[in-house]
């Protein structure tokens, strides 16, 4: 910021109708007294964009610069249940909340997609009495949805997989499946793949049943008689939501998807490669582990009860891989809410990188360790005190920063590479509705909140002036968008800038002239890069790599972003 401000404002409060003088000063980058809520920094450093949140007891979800103006919204008839994704061409899909015999949190089970404009344009229900969509899902870039739910089976089913009869409550105990969605009409979707837990378990308790074997010896399979939820609640030993899956993301590049599991405290990978039968199998797929987790990270108790029980993951939140400039990678990025670690519930943020060869990952037979190769942990400070005991996430952007959500204080922090703060936000909505500024704002929680660069595809020809700031009875503070080329525009606005051709193309992608061009993308329907060129060092560039379909190649020009559909047969 760079303000200067004297303003009048209202004293809150039921009893008090009175006005009082408030007097704002800061300089650049600081934080304004009697500001409770908005935009509090926004360094010139800050990754110049446009970040979206939906918070939790409200309909909306919102997509804010980052002076916190309000650049779009939707509007939807539940609260979120609980992601929002910004998709490349613009539509927004959200999962929103509805109410049937599973009552957890993270409740969804209405999956829509809506149009920049604000039109439903797709709608899916995962849910009934025996399976339920929660807290996350992933669009793909066929197009179609892995759906994370929980699933439903008869308590018969349960204590054939070995299940202590003791440890299963009257609402029974929960399984987790992911199905992926192909959208076949306005309210229709048929379930291409799935993958269920229920396949994958091991017991220790029950020699005659098919499942009984060491767990030590079965990393690749989860115990079916741990049970987190009921050391952490010792009264309740029988919870039903016993994984509480909270996070999904897929990686493209390597065709795996990686779940969180609250209640393990543990973050598992498994192959999308399989089959659905042979995602039901130990064998089968790209790695050979068929539907077998191929990498597990969080908690040795759970793999290993008889070892050394080092547990570095505590009830987190938000698994994501990590998208650097370039392509995708191995890395994933995690919200550890730290439930649990210390007095204080100190949560962190982790940054690993796991050990990935030709076989898949790897693990050490003799020590049941799977392999960590690097590890980045961030913890909070002062000036940013991001501790939060429950949803929150974590994001990896460009120069890596890091966007960090501390969901149960309704905040969001930006972090340099030296870790330094350089940017923050309050969500100002409440249960109620956006709150004045200088109120104090109840229950204004945010699940997860995403930045999106403005060469986004999403962003193509759209009209993105800045409106209002959220809050009500805002304060000017004189926020800068620092960053002067913020608009994406199509090739209907320059008839002479440098195109691409052919269009469609097969293997050869040609520039016009490419001397002029910066940071050149290629971008698929997901919204991941899947080449970039700082510079272009000839006209053309070799595209065969890339499967048929439809891409998005973005670039500088003139100090104007400017982004093309490529389609590639």
């Amino acid at each position: 910021f760079s303000c200067l401000e004297v303003g009048v404002g209202r004293v809150l409060g039921p009893l008090i109708n009175s006005l009082s003088l408030v007097i704002f000063f800061c300089g650049n980058s600081c934080v304004c007294q009697d500001q409770t809520v908005g935009v509090f920094r926004n360094d010139s450093q800050s990754i110049n964009g446009y970040t979206l949140f939906s918070p939790v007891s409200d309909f909306n979800t919102y997509l804010i610069d980052n002076c916190g103006a309000l650049i779009k919204e939707w509007h939807f008839n539940n609260v979120p249940g609980m992601m929002a994704y910004l998709l490349p061409d613009g539509r927004l899909i959200r999962a929103g909340r509805l109410f049937n015999s599973f009552g957890a949190g993270g409740s969804g089970g209405l999956i829509e997609i809506r149009s920049w404009d604000d039109e439903k344009e797709w709608e899916y229900r995962y849910s009934n009495d025996t399976v339920k969509q929660h807290h996350d899902f992933e669009y793909m870039p066929s197009g179609n949805i892995l759906i994370m739910a929980w699933e439903r089976r008869p308590i018969t089913d349960i204590l054939a997989k070995g299940r202590i009869p003791e440890s299963i409550g009257s609402n029974g105990v929960w399984m987790e499946q992911i199905v992926e969605v192909r959208p076949t009409g306005f309210d229709t979707g048929e379930i291409v793949w799935s993958w269920h837990v229920y396949d994958h378990l091991v017991q220790d308790q029950y020699p005659a049943l098919e499942n009984f074997g060491s767990i030590e010896e079965n990393p690749g399979k989860l115990n079916i008689n741990y049970s987190a939820f009921s050391e952490l609640n010792p009264n309740n030993p029988g919870a039903a939501d016993w994984m509480h899956l909270n996070a999904i993301d897929y990686n493209p590049e390597l065709d795996l998807i990686v779940i969180s599991s609250r209640n393990t405290s543990e973050i598992y990978v498994i192959d999308h490669s399989t089959t659905t039968e042979e995602a039901a199998t130990d064998a089968g797929g790209r790695y050979g582990k068929g539907g077998d987790f191929l990498f597990r990270y969080g908690n040795d108790i759970v793999h290993d009860p008889d070892g050394a029980h080092e547990q570095i993951l505590f009830a987190q939140h938000d698994a994501s891989w990590v998208q650097r400039t370039d392509n995708y990678t191995s890395e994933i990025s995690i919200f550890n809410n730290g439930l649990g670690r210390d007095e204080l519930n100190t949560s962190s943020v982790e940054i690993i990188l796991p050990a990935l060869d030709m076989d898949g990952y790897t693990y050490d037979e003799m020590e049941r360790k799977f392999e960590i190769l690097e590890m980045e942990k961030l913890f909070p400070n002062d000036d940013y005190p991001f501790s939060s005991a429950r949803i929150s996430g974590a994001q990896v952007l460009d120069d890596d920063h890091v966007l960090i959500t501390s969901g149960n204080k309704g905040s969001v922090y930006e972090l340099d590479s030296q870790r330094k703060l350089i940017w923050q936000y309050v969500n100002p909505v409440s249960q109620i509705g956006p709150v004045p500024q200088g109120s104090n704002p109840f229950l204004n929680d945010i699940f997860r909140a995403l930045r999106y660069k403005p060469d986004y595809p999403a962003f193509v020809d759209r009209d993105l002036t800045a409106g209002e700031l959220i809050e009500l009875e805002p304060v000017d503070y004189g926020c800068e968008i620092f960053d002067d080329a913020t608009s994406i525009l199509d090739d209907s606005a320059y008839m002479s800038f440098p195109g691409i051709f052919p269009n469609p193309a097969n293997d050869v992608l040609e520039f016009k002239d490419f001397q002029e061009l910066e940071t050149v993308n290629i971008i698929d329907n997901l919204g991941h890069i899947r080449s970039t060129f700082p510079t272009l060092a000839s006209s053309t560039i070799d595209i065969h790599f890339l499967d048929p379909g439809v891409y998005y190649v973005t670039f500088k020009w003139r100090g104007k972003h400017i982004a093309q559909k490529l389609v590639k047969h």
